[in-house]
């Protein structure tokens, strides 16, 4: 029920308490008619009166109560406006966070990528090494070979003297 109409049913109920208190004066007025039915009449007025009276003050308890709990119902409205604000703006932030993450791991992943790309590539540089390596090692055991053959053509000549100590003085 809204502020507004709380106010206008209250206004009629004081209205009615009002108009009960009326019914009152005309009780009198019954009692002095020489006939005998208005004493009658004068009391269901009375009564009538008294319920309407009663009935007016608990129609304004009740006004009373859901003015009281209109009032209430705001407060917890605007707490749970204010709750769920602070519930946004949480969800909000969770969500940015969720993004910075995001970004976060997709730049690991091309990090890591790039990582795996360059031990690719030493991986098949090396390899490329020790191929070059069992080359070299292939040609010194060959040309170890030659000169193992040169040599022992070369000792079968003489030589002076003389010339095998310049020789020897010139390899060292």
């Amino acid at each position: 029920m809204s502020a507004k109409r709380v106010t206008e049913v209250r206004s009629r109920s004081v209205a009615l308490s009002g108009k009960a208190d009326g019914s009152d004066a005309l009780e009198p007025l019954a009692r002095f008619t020489s006939n005998p039915a208005g004493a009658v009449v004068a009391g269901e007025v009375r009564s009538l009166a008294q319920r309407s009276k009663a009935a007016a003050a608990r129609t304004e308890q009740l006004i009373r109560q859901s003015v009281e709990e209109v009032a209430s119902g705001e407060r917890v409205t605007v707490r749970a406006s204010g709750e769920l604000g602070q519930i946004v703006a949480a969800v909000t932030q969770a969500s940015e966070v969720m993004g910075e993450a995001t970004r976060g791991a997709r730049e690991q992943g091309e990090a890591v990528a790039r990582i795996g790309a360059a031990m690719d590539r030493l991986e098949a540089a090396a390899g490329g090494s020790a191929s070059g390596a069992e080359a070299s090692a292939a040609a010194a055991e060959e040309l170890s070979g030659q000169a193992a053959e040169l040599a022992a053509l070369v000792a079968t000549f003489r030589l002076p003297e003389e010339t095998r100590v310049r020789s020897a003085d010139a390899a060292a």
